[in-house]
């Protein structure tokens, strides 16, 4: 599994960062100057895991039923937010503490944690821009954002960074754009193959009304095996190329249809995936912290253990914001995936939680997770993905108090 393949989470232990009228979560700062701000967080959990090293449903230790434990989380983080119109700039770092209990498993403590940078020179109507950004990763940690579960937190542990940078061109205002980036992604693994990854990507978006556009993307890379004792990994120049729209339907509905084709050009041609890949997406908002979205992605992901897959994912998403303090949250897909081989893989993940603002800066949730992943067992797997491709069930509920100033 990817670092950030689609997995998706609303609840990551350790609280959401919630943008609602009465500012909850957002935290007061410590100012630098006149509009700059230093953030702290700090989360204190605990959770239940019935299946911390995602272990064979069918039992790879002697003793199968003592899978389960109980961890602790502390995770303190820190913010650097440094806005303004021509230079904005954001630091973000955090530390995530685990400590396996040893209730079904060893006892054990893992560290982990991620940090990252955002850098904007030029404002959004300037004839010129450029960012740059760059998220470093050390598994275990929990993420924020849509589809950051770690690979494997316990057993496949990683370092990952990506990054891109982008200049951006507003000939004529805000109408047509036009951006020209370079992308990189490395993935080291503690013990399987590492790869590394980067390329050139181009981006063009003409809004021909005021909320909706027409997107081009282009992006063309190398995938290569850093270190592949096993031999098990092909370099690959993936491309890909879309065309969609984005933007609102009315002033509550919005959505994004895109249609495309990818394709991994691997060393290997008749171990390579070529296909029309696309999404749709609609998001219906009720409100500021209350909307509803449904949509289904079609993508190929290169990965360094058997080349490459098509994934095929819909899902749903919800989230109910009730008096600002007591949010609800829902998140289910189910991905399909096409390794080469006809070798497929079922993958499902479903969230849902509660929190609860006590004040602007404290908040409480309770959350539940289900993790499920199921190889299809009628074709010879090959000796890389034996352990990669567990046929696996994982069952979260995790409970978290969160400071944010």
């Amino acid at each position: 599994m990817n670092k950030f393949s689609v997995l998706a989470t609303i609840l990551m232990v350790g609280g959401a960062r919630v943008a609602s009228a009465q500012n909850y979560g957002a935290g007061m700062g410590f100012p630098i100057g006149e509009k700059s701000r230093i953030h702290t967080n700090l989360d204190l959990g605990v959770a239940f895991d019935s299946n911390p090293s995602r272990l064979d449903n069918q039992g790879n230790t002697p003793d199968p039923g003592t899978k389960s434990d109980w961890r602790g989380l502390i995770r303190p983080g820190l913010v650097i937010d440094v806005p303004g119109s021509s230079v904005m700039l954001n630091l973000r770092g955090q530390a995530t503490i685990l400590q396996y209990f040893g209730a079904g498993t060893a006892s054990e403590t893992t560290f982990g944690g991620d940090v990252g940078a955002r850098l904007q020179l030029g404002g959004d109507d300037s004839f010129l821009s450029f960012k740059l950004e760059d998220t470093l990763v050390r598994t275990p940690a929990f993420l924020s954002e849509p589809g950051t579960i770690a690979s494997d937190e316990r057993r496949f542990r990683e370092w990952n960074n990506r990054g891109t940078a982008r200049i951006t061109l507003r000939p004529g205002g805000r109408a047509l754009e036009f951006d020209l980036g370079y992308l990189n992604e490395m993935v080291i693994y503690d013990n399987l193959p590492a790869s590394q990854r980067h390329g050139g990507l181009f981006e063009a978006r003409w809004k021909f009304l005021p909320k909706t556009a027409l997107v081009f993307h282009t992006d063309i890379s190398t995938f290569q095996p850093v270190s592949d004792p096993l031999n098990t990994t092909l370099s690959a120049t993936p491309l890909r190329v879309t065309l969609g729209l984005v933007g609102q339907v009315t002033a509550k509905l919005s959505a994004e249809a895109t249609v495309g084709y990818e394709d991994l050009f691997s060393e290997d041609a008749d171990n390579s995936i070529r296909t029309v890949i696309g999404n749709g997406v609609l998001t219906y908002s009720f409100s500021e912290i209350s909307a509803i979205s449904a949509g289904y992605r079609r993508r190929v992901f290169p990965v360094v253990v058997l080349n490459g897959y098509t994934s095929d994912a819909p899902f749903v998403q919800a989230k109910l914001g009730i008096g600002g303090r007591l949010i609800f949250s829902l998140y289910g897909q189910y991905e399909f995936r096409s390794y080469v081989g006809d070798i497929g893989v079922q993958v499902a993940t479903g969230d849902a939680s509660v929190e609860y603002w006590f004040f602007e800066f404290l908040n409480a949730s309770l959350g539940y997770r289900l993790m499920y992943q199921n190889p299809n067992q009628d074709v010879p797997m090959p000796a890389a993905g034996t352990a990669f491709l567990q046929d696996f069930s994982r069952h979260q509920v995790m409970f978290n108090i969160g400071l944010r100033y």
